[in-house]
């Protein structure tokens, strides 16, 4: 009697073809399991750096506006004005900032400037290069910001000289930030006024001096205004209307006392002029209609104008300042964003 094994042979294949395909799933299972663990791990270092990159830039931006609160009140900062700013940094849950370099006298939130024999800002002459009195001389302090930021994801024992310090580390980002300030000597400017300034001539008149003012800047003519260089203000540049209010609204013969035009060189050399349109219902291209936003003066943080005022921002005068006057002719709206100056 023949006994056939061809069923048994089939059994054996199959229990081969059976362990080659879970061997296949579970290969495939494997690679989306490290596949995804990659992915999610990536995401984590992603989400890590950004926390880093935005707790050190949040950072700066602290250490900045403190330091422009500083010189907004105080010309000349002493190292007294300064320090207690880089002695309380602002704390983020899971960031800490640190020095690279372990040095004691820092803690990753740093502010360096030269110093003069007493440890105080110290100034150096120097040539502007930048800005609205680029090729000017002045008095030049450099600031530079200096923050580092760490996540503490992730732990790591290290040796210091044997000292045994323990690190917690993630993500490190370093951010650096140069500042200047400057104070120019008045006598470079042709006319310079600590409160507001008006030019109101009657008949033709130019000047060809660097116009600068730390008030509004008011701009009217009876025949033609001509201003040759640089003309700023901190404040705005108001071409409707006189310092003391006189207007259209308020005098009827306001048109017709200062119908001429007031124009403004729009190249550093004083070469090339663009009109300064003047007058109510004649158009107008100053920084501001109605009138002065008189509460700038007294709180620059009130942006665009101040309640109480009558002014209104003009909203082309970015474009009106920086590129029809190229620049040579800015204001600095009191500290608010809509000044080019």
């Amino acid at each position: 009697m023949v006994v056939s094994h061809h069923t048994q042979t089939q059994r054996g294949i199959a229990l081969i073809t059976a362990m080659l395909i879970l061997l296949l799933l579970l290969s495939l299972s494997l690679g989306f399991a490290l596949l995804v663990s990659s992915e999610q791990r990536s995401s984590g270092v992603d989400l890590d750096h950004s926390q880093a990159f935005y707790a050190a830039y949040g950072a700066m931006e602290e250490m900045n506006a403190q330091l422009a609160y500083v010189f907004t009140n105080t010309y000349a900062p002493q190292a007294s004005d300064l320090n207690p700013i880089v002695k309380a940094p602002p704390t983020f849950s899971g960031v800490s900032f640190y020095d690279p370099n372990n040095l004691p006298t820092n803690n990753g939130y740093e502010l360096y400037y030269p110093v003069d024999k007493n440890g105080n800002p110290a100034a150096s002459n120097g040539q502007i290069t930048q800005g609205q009195y680029a090729g000017f001389q002045g008095q030049i302090t450099n600031y530079t910001i200096i923050v580092n930021a760490q996540t503490q994801n992730y732990s790591l024992t290290t040796g210091n000289a044997g000292a045994g310090i323990i690190n917690q580390y993630g993500s490190e980002v370093r951010l650096v930030r140069t500042l200047q300030t400057v104070s120019i000597p008045v006598f470079q400017f042709g006319i310079f006024s600590e409160t507001d300034l008006s030019f109101f001539p009657g008949p033709n008149f130019s000047f060809g001096g660097v116009v600068a003012t730390n008030g509004d800047l008011y701009l009217a003519s009876g025949a033609t205004l001509t201003l040759s260089s640089q003309t700023s203000a901190y404040g705005d540049i108001i071409t409707d209307q006189l310092s003391n209010g006189l207007n259209n609204t308020t005098s009827p013969t306001f048109a017709s006392q200062y119908p001429g035009i007031v124009q403004v060189t729009n190249s550093a050399g004083g070469g090339t002029y663009t009109t300064l349109v003047t007058g109510p219902g004649a158009g107008n291209m100053g920084s501001i209609t109605g009138g002065p936003s008189l509460d700038e003066t007294a709180n620059p943080l009130v942006c665009p104008k101040g309640p109480g005022s009558t002014g209104t921002p003009n909203s082309n005068w970015t474009t009106i300042s920086i590129s029809t006057y190229k620049g040579q002719l800015r204001d600095g709206a009191f500290g608010c964003s809509r000044g080019t100056g």
